[in-house]
């Protein structure tokens, strides 16, 4: 075996010799090659075969880059796309849900405003509205909630906020009328004698028929006989404008106040009056100290209240 190695390296190392043969006569021609010369020759070859292999791979790798390049600017393209359409789409949803918001605000002020006028003796019908809204609201939301969790469409989103716009269009003419009908409720409690015309509780003769203590007969008794000190502070029942301010027979100093909507009110047997005729009054204000002037047996306030011309139990609106 390391004859024939030997053998083959000193037949190598004498190289090879190429013989160019020409097509017409001539000579023949011999070109001596060293086998270091074709081995560098081969090595060449194959370095230049790898290159080119390796080049290759990668002009297969800058197309796919390139390819996928294309594909994310697409990508970025459409996202950019959805980006435009869904901005109108969500300030839309941010506007709506402040609205929302402010609504449901509103009404939160409104029942508080109706319980108000529920204790001062307004309707009990008006409260339900306000408990209606909410919950027409609380279903809406509701539905929207579902809906974003179920990924729907853009479009169907938007049909969503157009039955909430829908929905808010309509709640803010309610609110407004329930706003104006508040008012005018409110404005008719402040007119109506509600609160005690003086600092006491002790009624000494009620409403209706009673054997009178200065005549000693059996009289119709048109209000009510407050026990008060001299000089105790009288008060208005309510807002309203007063239309006698004087001495009045056997009510001997007496104050009526026209409050409007039917009603009006009547303060007797006082020591002192504050106000005069034509005065605007405001519900509480002063308008006379308690006596015991025109018929009268002792100190007291005598309270009356009219609706319509005639005279009604004045416990009927107030609290003990």
């Amino acid at each position: 075996m390391g004859k024939r190695i030997t053998k083959i390296r000193r037949r190598l190392g004498k190289g090879f010799t190429l013989l160019v043969v020409p097509n017409s006569t001539g000579e023949v021609k011999s070109i001596r090659v060293p086998i270091a010369l074709i081995i560098t020759i081969v090595a060449i070859f194959i370095a230049n075969g790898v290159f080119l292999i390796k080049f290759w791979m990668q002009i297969n790798e800058i197309k796919h880059f390139q390819t996928a390049i294309k594909k994310n600017d697409q990508y970025i393209a459409q996202l950019e796309q959805e980006r435009k359409e869904l901005k109108p789409t969500i300030e839309r949803g941010m506007k709506i849900a402040e609205e929302l918001e402010r609504i449901k605000a509103e009404n939160d002020r409104m029942q508080n405003q109706l319980r108000i006028v529920l204790q001062r003796g307004g309707r009990v019908g008006q409260v339900s509205r306000g408990i209606s809204v909410r919950n027409n609201l609380t279903k809406l939301n509701t539905d929207f909630k579902i809906g974003y969790q179920d990924n729907i469409s853009l479009q169907k989103i938007n049909q969503t906020f157009d039955q909430l716009e829908k929905y808010i269009a309509e709640e803010v003419k309610e609110q407004e009328k329930l706003a104006s009908e508040l008012i005018k409720i409110e404005k008719k409690l402040e007119h109506t004698p509600s609160i005690w015309p003086i600092n006491s509780r002790n009624i000494t003769s009620p409403f209706g028929n009673r054997f009178h203590p200065v005549y000693r007969t059996y009289r119709q008794h048109t209000g009510i006989d407050i026990k008060a000190s001299q000089g105790t502070k009288v008060y208005s029942a309510a807002d309203g404008k007063v239309v006698f301010s004087g001495y009045r027979g056997g009510y001997g100093y007496t104050i009526i106040i026209d409050h409007g909507y039917g009603y009006k009110t009547l303060y007797a047997h006082n020591s002192k009056l504050e106000v005069e005729e034509g005065t605007e009054i405001k519900k509480g204000q002063l308008i006379a100290f308690s006596g015991s002037t025109g018929t009268s047996n002792g100190p007291h306030l005598h309270y009356e209240v009219h609706v319509d011309g005639q005279p009604v139990n004045p416990m009927m609106f107030l609290r003990l």
